[in-house]
């Protein structure tokens, strides 16, 4: 077993499925397939988005739930193309175009038709200043909960910086993402994706 098998199989049947070990208390059967969700002015959040909702409040750094990266790039970035990919991938997945909010009646997440994306390149002298310039609290309530830049270090090195706050992205998706954003860097189209994770959450 891998451990991304574990996060996929969230019950014990699903991993006896998974070891071709059905249980023997009751017969396997599969659940109802999930549907796209209605289009709807704001959707509800999944238990474990309104966790992280409320913990990214309580913690007085407002960066627990931050999943920054920095990848080093093969040569000298094509910045505007790169720029343009970020944007194509944003533009291709609601969940980078949410954010959420606290109404009256509880935090909801509303999904932006378009939002603005920038990749600035950033002016430091080391990597530890690069990383303090680049990494600030995300507000919940502006999507997208994503960001990039680009920095080159004093050995002429490009590095890539990445952050994506845990309440739209985790472990298992950020490699999806960037293989996604790689697609797009190389001029390929974006696949079409029925499903998202606001269905799921709804």
């Amino acid at each position: 077993l891998r451990i991304s098998d574990l996060y996929a199989c969230r019950n014990v049947r699903r991993l006896a499925e998974l070891l071709g070990q059905a249980p023997t208390a009751e017969p396997v059967t599969q659940g109802p397939r999930l549907a796209p969700a209605p289009r709807l002015p704001r959707y509800p959040l999944s238990p474990m988005q309104q966790g992280i909702y409320v913990q990214s409040h309580i913690d007085p750094t407002q960066l627990a739930y931050h999943m920054p990266g920095a990848f080093v790039l093969e040569s000298a970035p094509d910045a505007a193309r790169l720029q343009a990919a970020f944007r194509a991938l944003i533009a291709g997945d609601p969940v980078l175009r949410t954010s959420f909010v606290q109404d009256p009646d509880g935090v909801f997440a509303y999904v932006s038709d378009s939002v603005s994306f920038a990749l600035p390149v950033l002016e430091a002298d080391s990597f530890g200043a690069a990383c303090a310039a680049f990494l600030r609290p995300f507000d919940l309530s502006r999507a997208p909960l994503l960001r990039a830049a680009l920095w080159e270090d004093p050995d002429g090195r490009w590095v890539l910086l990445l952050d994506v706050h845990h309440i739209i992205g985790d472990g298992l998706s950020t490699p999806l993402l960037m293989r996604r954003l790689d697609t797009l860097f190389q001029g390929a189209r974006a696949e079409a994706r029925p499903l998202s994770y606001l269905d799921y959450a709804y």
